[in-house]
């Protein structure tokens, strides 16, 4: 029996399980890595342009929307309390108080009031809280209470000792606990006792709220008490079931007349104004941390949690509320339906139910494990179309009617609702209803084609969509278990179904939306309907969505929920855009298997990868959003960027052309994305691209003036103001006033000593030109004169052949003659008569030995030959007459047969003439005596 109990159990642990189910508002988390600070926030506070402060760690910490800062405390201590009052931000911190002003920069500057007002402060104080009431500040540590005057700087302190510094800031008064003293308030400065009740002094008290019938008393235990007429008594409210090691750190009223409570161990707790618990939300459920250090209500009722570690921003106006599977025992989400204050979830991992008003959680329906694709209502009845085939479902409970394959959908046939039809794995099947039951009929026959998408084009012909094979138009049967005649369409694009909207089938892929023509076989483009849904800045892709019952039609992109609505009077379709981050879109699961019913209130069940979200469309959206101006920065080449001041247009140097511009628009909800472009008139004019960085970095701006403008837009709506900030970046240097006079007087300069360069080129080419063409005047008359010249030349050549053939001639003439008064000589020799032939020898020999004969030669050869033998006697002065007159004819290159007669000697003599006349003038053996004398 005990092992049956505990095979029970085991059971119900695989099959069941307790998910809290509770829809929660958009929690976001900030961590230690996002702001950059310390681990614990002690307090919060916000200004009126919207930015947040917590009271850090290590300083203060400042929040706008876009970028986190942090402002190190003057002393380097924690900074525990935090108030913002006319644009000034009051903090206290470790043995210090005062505020922090916004400087022309953008940024905040510390302003001690303890040094500036030398307040005595006691030892060890550290200031927990910080108020306002008017013009007084109040400043609270654990033994004292300062008061600061901030029009005349008057101080006023007031005693107290207590444990936990808390102060309540009531419409009529300051109240305080001063110990086991009681509670007071503040009145003129001075602490007045309003009660001793043991409320008071016995018990901590974290929270004190106006009420309808007098004061509600919160202590730390988690009671709350009604001060009434002086007269405390409980007030009874949900109980909080704090744990033994848990209590109320803080809590706060909200607007709507609700508390939040704050918790050590627990995370905050929610009560509206009655005292009903709406959540409890702790780290398991999203919370960043357990312990709650601070909480705060901003304008746009947003509730920011200052905890333990880290940051949490919980939006409880959200139109969007979240429940979250994270543990992963859910699974992926692909169909929602609520009947009889029941819920269902199908999923990939079953189908789980809970009752609405039911605290207990999802419970897996017993038999449905596995993937479920589909739920619908039909006459009262939920039917569930499963992997496994297709169930009834009532209450808890569920009944397999239907096993031979997966069913995709089921649908009900138009003016038959006896009979369903389904679409499986394998084709369509249909369902009958017989003595009120219903049961599996049979498969239509002919078709077994995947009918994950179909729809009834009129009640015997139905349009199956395949992704893949097209779209089929099936001509069923009387009995609807066959099918006659089958038409295929051609499909357009992916992502492709069908659907019945407004009466009509209609056909959807990421084309467009389409008609059918059965006549032609083809698909026609309804251009409303395209218009509205795909022909838009932010298409929509996936499957589209009609309402039962009702004239929307449901789409999802990237960026925003969409639905078509004809609510309007006149009937014109509008379409509504409801702003969803990109996470949403990716946690929504395969593209395809998209998912939304309308829930038992009236709100909209959108299936997620990890849960569900609910959807109030009703819920106002906040229409105005502002976008500020934060802080801009010049850089200067290679080095570090400067602040530059906000409200000033700047002039700056060209060596300053590179800005950075911070902005940030204060939008905190979690499911609304912020975008920023920007528009640089001067350079360009279209504007940038959306871009979800808060700052810009503009790079090398050329000389010239500038208008930024910049604008943001918080989901689809753009902000209600644009940034704009003029400024202007000098020229260069180089292209100064100054050095424009300085360029064209050098360039003046310049073609002043260009022109005197050109006046003295072509000057000098003139007269290069001029001495030209008298060089060439001068050469022209030197060959002339050359010419003339040569003619002399040639006629003294003409002139020196002739003297030479007159000096040959009278040589040869000289010869003959010689000869022959030596051949008479030789004959007169042999005459015996000696008397007349002495006489005839002695003239003959006056003939051969006279000089005439000389100088005319002498003569004549000079004249072919001149200075010949005045060089010969100059370079060989010890050459005599005779030798000179020898080398005359050896210069006539005569041979020695021929100077023989000349000098009326033998041959023989001409010889040894010849060798002594090579001894007088040092000539080598190897030199040749005729070719020397013509050298010369």
């Amino acid at each position: 029996m005990k092992i049956k109990l505990k095979l029970w159990v085991l059971l119900f642990l695989l099959v069941s399980f307790n998910l809290s189910a509770q829809e929660l508002p958009p929690v976001q988390n900030y961590q230690i890595i996002d702001y950059e600070a310390g681990r614990q926030n002690w307090s919060v506070t916000q200004s009126s342009d919207k930015n947040l402060f917590f009271g850090n760690n290590i300083g203060l910490l400042e929040f706008n929307g876009g970028v986190w800062k942090l402002y190190p405390s003057p002393n380097g201590t924690i900074v525990r309390g935090v108030h913002e009052k006319d644009g000034l931000v009051y903090s206290g911190c470790y043995m210090e108080f005062g505020y922090w002003k916004r400087t022309e920069f953008g940024g905040l500057a510390y302003h001690s009031l303890t040094k500036k007002l030398s307040i005595d402060l006691k030892d060890d104080e550290h200031f927990w809280n910080i108020t306002s009431r008017d013009e007084w500040i109040l400043f609270q540590s654990l033994n004292r209470i300062y008061l600061y005057n901030s029009k005349d700087e008057q101080v006023k302190v007031i005693e107290l000792v207590t444990p936990r510094a808390k102060i309540f800031n009531l419409s009529k008064n300051i109240y305080f606990q001063k110990g086991s003293g009681g509670l007071y308030s503040v009145q003129n400065g001075q602490a007045v006792l309003e009660s001793d009740d043991p409320l008071f002094t016995k018990n901590f008290i974290v929270g004190l709220f106006e009420h309808d019938e007098g004061l509600l008393i919160l202590t730390e235990s988690g009671e709350f008490y009604l001060w009434e007429d002086d007269v405390i008594s409980s007030w009874k409210t949900d109980s909080l079931s704090l744990g033994q090691n848990s209590f109320i750190y803080c809590s706060i009223k909200l607007e709507d007349g609700g508390f939040v409570l704050g918790t050590v161990s627990e995370g905050y707790i929610r009560l509206d104004s009655q005292g009903k618990i709406i959540e409890r939300v702790n780290q398991e459920k999203g919370l960043g941390n357990n312990t709650v250090l601070s909480a705060f209500e901003d304008f746009d009722k947003n509730l920011w949690l200052g905890l333990d570690n880290g940051i949490s921003v919980v939006n409880l106006e959200s139109a969007f509320k979240v429940f979250e599977d994270n543990k992963g025992k859910l699974g992926s989400v692909y169909a929602s339906l609520e009947k009889d204050e029941w819920l269902y979830l199908g999923t990939n991992q079953g189908l789980y139910v809970k009752g609405i008003n039911e605290p207990n959680g999802f419970n897996l329906i017993d038999g449905t494990a596995g993937q479920v694709w589909s739920l619908n209502e039909i006459d009262g009845t939920v039917f569930c179309g499963h992997t496994n085939g297709t169930f009834l479902i009532d209450g808890n409970q569920a009944t397999q009617i239907y096993d031979q394959s997966g069913t995709w959908e089921i649908k009900s046939i138009e003016g038959n609702r006896n009979i369903l039809i389904q679409g499986n794995y394998n084709g369509l099947s249909t369902l009958i209803k017989k003595n009120n039951n219903w049961t599996f009929n049979t498969k239509i026959e002919g078709f077994d084609i995947s009918s994950k998408s179909f729809d009834f084009y009129d009640s015997s012909r139905v349009v199956v969509n395949h992704e893949f094979k097209g779209l089929f138009v099936l001509d069923l049967s009387e009995g609807l278990g066959s099918v006659k005649s089958l038409v295929s369409i051609e499909s357009l694009g992916y992502d492709s179904s069908v659907f019945r909207f407004q009466n009509k089938v209609k056909y959807a892929s990421n084309e467009g939306i389409f008609d059918f023509n059965l006549k032609k076989g083809e698909l026609v483009k309804d251009s409303l309907l395209t218009g509205l849904f795909y022909d838009r800045w932010d298409k929509v892709y996936g499957r589209l969505i009609p309402e039962k019952n009702q004239d929307r039609l449901w789409g999802f992109s990237s960026q925003n929920i969409i639905y078509l609505s004809q609510d309007r009077f006149d009937g014109v379709p509008e379409i509504i855009e409801i702003s969803i981050p990109r996470f949403f879109r990716q946690n929504q699961g395969l593209t395809g298997y998209e998912n939304i019913s309308k829930s038992v209130k009236g709100n909209y069940i959108i299936g997620t990868s990890n849960g569900y979200a609910l959807l109030d469309v009703d819920r106002p959206q906040k229409e105005n959003y502002v976008i500020h101006l934060n802080r801009i920065q010049k850089k200067i080449q290679n080095q570090e960027r400067f602040d530059v001041p906000l409200q000033e247009e700047g002039v700056f140097s060209f060596n300053e052309n590179s800005l950075s511009v911070s902005f940030s628009i204060p939008s905190y909800g979690k499911y609304t994305e912020v975008a920023y472009q920007y528009q640089l008139i001067g350079l360009y004019d279209d504007w940038s691209p959306w871009d979800g960085e808060p700052n810009i970095s503009l790079e090398n701006l050329p000389f010239g003036s500038y208008n930024l403008k910049i604008r943001g837009r918080v989901g689809n709506k753009l902000t209600s103001n644009t940034i704009s900030y003029s400024f202007e970046v000098e020229k260069p240097w180089y292209l100064s006033n100054f050095a424009v006079i300085l360029y064209v007087l050098l360039v003046g300069l310049v073609m002043f000593i260009i022109n005197r360069l050109f006046v003295r080129y072509y000057r000098n080419q003139r007269n290069r030109l001029i001495e030209d063409n008298k060089k060439e005047m001068e050469i022209s008359k030197m060959e002339s004169r050359q010419e003339i010249m040569k003619l002399r030349n040639d006629q003294l050549k003409n002139e020196l052949e002739s003297k030479n053939r007159e000096l040959a001639t009278t040589a040869m003439s000289l010869i003959n003659k010689n000869e022959l008064l030596q051949g008479i000589k030789q004959d007169l020799l042999h005459l015996e008569d000696k008397s007349s032939r002495d006489e005839v020898i002695k003239v003959i020999n006056k003939n051969l030995s006279n000089n005439n004969d000389w100088e005319f030669f002498k003569e004549a050869f000079n004249n072919a030959d001149k200075d010949f033998l005045n060089k010969m006697k100059k370079k060989h002065p010890e050459l005599t007459a005779n030798d000179l007159k020898f080398c005359a004819f050896l210069r006539l290159n005569l041979s020695s047969k021929e100077i023989a007669p000349l000098l009326n000697i033998s041959v023989r003599s001409v010889e040894i003439k010849r060798y002594r006349l090579r001894k007088k003038m040092k000539m080598d053996h190897s030199e040749n005596l005729i070719d020397y004398i013509l050298e010369i």
